[in-house]
């Protein structure tokens, strides 16, 4: 469900929002929508939410390399 909601966000479709936060209450630990929402908000410039979201799903997921490379980016 992150992958189908990050090609909808991806296509301009606002469901793709929608469905990330979806999938991430459905399953809580799950980093992939923290690193989608997180690469959404950079997009919108938002930095500050985007970092939130992306030091959480690195903490998730600490040897995730594309996590902390986007991370790193923001810096």
């Amino acid at each position: 469900q992150s992958y189908l909601g990050s090609a909808q966000v991806l296509t301009g479709d606002s469901g793709g929002l929608v469905r990330l936060t979806t999938t991430l209450r459905a399953t809580p630990p799950a980093q992939r929508p923290l690193f989608f929402l997180g690469l959404v908000a950079a997009k919108d410039g938002d930095s500050g939410k985007a970092r939130s979201f992306l030091s959480e799903a690195a903490r998730r997921a600490p040897l995730d390399v594309e996590v902390a490379a986007t991370l790193r980016s923001l810096s």
